[in-house]
């Protein structure tokens, strides 16, 4: 048995919570790198034909500004989207900013950064994948089948509409 041998150390919870903390964080830098370059090729098509007279957005590039629109509040970390909002509130009809604030159908956001940027939690798939990749990271057996139910019955309560799911109280 050599100083390197880890087949008789176990794994050490500080460690593995770093680890996870680590990955979570990685994955968020990934998520802003990803947004930011969408962002920046955007901002080329903005630079070209920004300052045109009309009132109304071009259609060439209502996805463009309608994205910078929507990331600006939801980006603090990037100041400069809230100026070129700023901007683009002047300069375009409010309908359009309202709608495009508001997620209404036909806004024009990226569809990429409404996913990057909205606050949802992630699907039965996802977290069953995720889980799956952590099992298999530490070693460890178990069935996913049967997390993948008990998500899906955990989501249940919140559907269910019978009555004998709620409790009245009365005085």
């Amino acid at each position: 048995m050599g100083i390197y041998s880890t087949s008789s150390v176990e794994p050490n919870p500080r460690t593995t919570r770093t680890r996870n903390l680590f990955r979570v964080g990685l994955t968020r830098v990934r998520t802003y790198y990803k947004i930011t370059n969408i962002l920046y090729i955007v901002h080329f098509l903005l630079l070209e034909l920004i300052f045109k007279t009309c009132r109304s957005c071009p259609i060439d590039l209502k996805e463009a500004i309608s994205s910078v629109i929507f990331a600006s509040p939801r980006c603090a970390d990037l100041p400069e989207l809230v100026d070129v909002r700023k901007h683009f509130t002047a300069k375009y009809e409010k309908d359009f900013i309202t709608s495009t604030l508001e997620l209404r159908p036909d806004c024009g956001v990226n569809l990429m950064i409404v996913e990057k940027l909205s606050a949802k939690a992630p699907n039965t798939e996802t977290k069953i994948k995720i889980l799956t990749e952590i099992a298999k990271e530490h070693d460890v057996k178990w069935d996913p089948k049967a997390v993948e139910e008990e998500l899906q019955n955990s989501n249940d309560l919140f559907v269910s509409n019978s009555d004998a799911d709620f409790i009245s109280y009365k005085s």
